[in-house]
């Protein structure tokens, strides 16, 4: 049985009393109170009640009551019941779709001043440098993309699976223009093997099949909508995401940054603008930004000395250190086409033209012409919308007559963010620049046809949010969302983790939520005591406790697959889930399927391009499910509390635990375990 959304909420509630956190506890109650076994209530006035109380709209506010607030809304904010997606929530999706769609096709180059006209050419310009290094486009053949593309992970309109080797070799492969099949084939007559896997596909399947465009279909946001994806033609999804490769290594060489790193600079920089107004800096009661002028003229004695010196700043040198985040609503669907038309490289504008798909169907069976280049799905648009926001930004930082600081130096290491006003950083919709800068941002988004998303873009005030982190006076208030019904061992260890993780950061113990997860805990494991892991292990994983609290337990019995090294190497041995996932198996002349799986062919050239991509392994493909199985599989470690620079447990670089910190709030989560 699923642990209900009411008894958590309550659960909470108890521990926020026992901290002293009265108002808390009573909001807590009130938005249990809300709460049905699907999760929070839908209704809009229940949501407006819980956006209002929960908001974060007060200096006075601490940081603990805030990170609370937070944890309270956004508790269940994006929970699922079900698998699958609700079909109201569905509808909210699909009319928002059509609305952005809509507006795309009114846009129109219109600047109202010579500024207005300045932004756009240096925007339009630093496109330009982009594609063309040393004059020539930066992609002169389709034949270049399929060197560099791939499959992705998701479902494509045809295939018979998800994997690399079912999409390309398995299934019937389906694209929207005959320029790109034409080119395929040329291509697979220059690569021997290709070309036998294609024709060993051709002769079960049929050859490539033409189609109008993509499928939309819908993935979980929150309570209030789905979020809207696009099901490409595989061949289409294959040059797409060539395209994306060609694109993330120019914008890593061209604008210094690296799209496999630079969440964690946005973070970073969140929080530094964050603490730069709690030193006073960019707070609400100064709303008016000084010029430097102002500043000299507020200031004679430092008028006079300046010009003794024979020298005047530049406006900017007098600006305050600070950062500004900045997202914007339905940004992957707002890459409009006649925009894009006015913006890009004419080469490339017609390279997109070629791999977008011009319909798309929506569920029920019509279709809808699309206006915009692509949307969420399609294999460029992430490397496509940051190349045009970090262009954005560009312009407007030059604009002031200021150097743009690149996140990341040549050798790949991201450069600290301090607040100067030339920082900048952009992780596709995420912005991040300073707040002198965000006002011309705000302005060539705005020309550009973008919307931003006013509830998520933080210039003043002591909150900054980027990339997955919310920063408030400098600390990280992200709550714990829980995703979906916890009932499973699996989804339970993933929210007695999640919530450790959160009373690690906030300080706040949460023994009454500990006692109810490990209550229902017991009942899964069927009175065997949990699994107890390392830190550096996943969420799902098995309970993640720090060695002082494990030697306690261990102290009062034994525990599920803990021991120490039978080989006497000083390692402790510890049991832990990981994910048994479905696969094919490659027999002599044949691939076996899981249960209730879709057949595949046996296609030796196929398997071995798979094999060459690392998809095969001990003769088997791995497979995605939506009801991932789990087994135990026996592990050592030498270090127990050893935690990996990149980690769930680390979200900023250089960042680290508070390892006392996390020894309080384990023993709180589980004193029923240590008693």
């Amino acid at each position: 049985m699923a642990l209900s959304p009411i008894a958590l909420y309550s659960a909470f509630a108890d521990d926020l009393e026992a901290s002293g956190m009265l108002d808390e506890a009573q909001l807590a109650r009130c938005v249990a109170s809300l709460c049905t076994e699907d999760g929070l209530s839908v209704g809009d006035s229940a949501r407006a009640f819980i956006e209002r109380e929960c908001s974060i709209d007060s200096l006075d506010v601490t940081v603990s009551s805030a990170a609370v607030r937070s944890q309270i809304k956004g508790m269940f904010w994006k929970y699922l019941s079900t698998t699958d997606t609700r079909p109201d929530l569905d509808a909210v999706a699909v009319d928002k779709f059509k609305i952005v769609n809509k507006r795309l096709d009114t846009w129109q180059y219109s600047p109202n001043t010579s500024g207005d006209e300045e932004l756009l050419g240096s925007f339009k310009q630093t496109l330009w440098n982009f594609w063309n290094p040393q004059g020539f486009p930066l992609v002169s053949t389709l034949h270049r993309l399929l060197d560099a593309g791939s499959t992705g992970p998701g479902v494509a309109v045809g295939a018979r699976g998800e994997d690399f080797y079912t999409k390309m070799f398995s299934s019937p492969l389906t694209y929207t223009s005959e320029v790109l099949l034409q080119v395929y084939l040329e291509w697979c007559n220059e690569e021997p093997s290709w070309l036998s896997a294609e024709s060993t596909r051709a002769k079960a399947f049929g050859d490539p099949l033409s189609t109008i465009g993509s499928h939309l279909k819908f993935v979980p946001k929150d309570v209030r909508e789905s979020r809207t994806i696009a099901v490409e033609p595989s061949l289409n999804m294959y040059y797409q995401l060539g395209l994306g490769e060609i694109l993330t290594r120019r914008i890593r060489t061209f604008f210094g940054i690296d799209l496999r790193n630079q969440q964690f600079w946005n973070r970073e920089a969140a929080r530094v603008g964050s603490l730069a107004a709690l030193r006073g800096m960019y707070t609400p009661d100064k709303m008016q930004i000084r010029s430097a002028n102002d500043v000299l003229d507020s200031n004679p004695t430092l008028a006079s000395l300046l010009w003794k010196l024979g020298s005047r700043p530049e406006p900017y040198e007098l600006w305050n250190e600070g950062l500004a985040t900045i997202d914007l609503s339905s940004a992957s669907d707002s890459l409009g086409m006649k925009m894009l038309d006015w913006a890009l490289p004419p080469d490339l504008m017609a390279l997109l033209k070629v791999l977008r798909c011009k319909e798309s169907a929506l569920p029920g069976g019509s279709s809808i012409a699309l206006n915009m280049v692509s949307t969420m799905g399609n294999g460029f648009t992430f490397p496509l919308e940051t190349l045009i926001f970090a262009s954005v930004v560009v312009a407007a930082i030059e604009s002031h007559g200021i150097t743009p600081v690149v996140p990341c130096d040549k050798n790949g290491n991201l450069r600290p963010p301090s607040g100067k006003p030339g920082e900048w950083g952009v992780f596709g919709d995420d912005i991040v620049c300073h707040p002198e800068v965000a006002v011309r941002v705000f302005r060539l988004l705005g020309m550009l046809g973008f919307v931003v998303n006013s509830n998520k873009t933080f210039v003043q005030g002591l909150f900054r949010e980027s990339c997955g982190c919310d920063f408030f006076k400098g600390h990280d208030i992200r709550p714990f969302y829980v995703k979906g019904r916890i009932e499973t061992r699996t989804s339970l260890y993933k929210a007695l983790n999640g919530l450790l993780e959160w009373s690690t950061r906030i300080g706040i113990n949460l023994p009454a939520c500990g006692r109810l997860l490990l209550s229902h805990l017991a009942v899964v494991e069927r009175g065997r005591k949990p699994l107890l892991v390392p830190l550096s292990e996943g969420r799902d994983s098995g309970l993640r406790l720090p060695l002082s609290v494990l030697q306690s337990i261990l102290a009062l019995g034994d525990v599920q697959g803990i021991g120490t090294d039978p080989k006497g190497r000083q390692s402790l041995v510890y049991q832990r889930l990981i994910p048994d996932p479905k696969q094919l198996r490659i027999g002599d002349g044949f691939v076996a399927v899981p249960r209730r799986a879709r057949t595949r062919i046996y296609n030796p050239q196929g398997l071995l391009q798979a094999f060459l991509r690392g998809d095969v392994r001990k003769g088997r493909v791995s497979i995605r499910q939506s009801d991932t199985r789990y087994r135990k599989r026996g592990c050592i470690t030498p270090n127990w509390d050893y935690i990996p620079p990149v980690h769930d447990w680390i979200r900023l670089v250089g960042g680290r635990v508070d390892m006392r910190q996390l020894e309080i709030a384990s023993r709180s989560l589980i004193a029923p375990l240590v008693e």
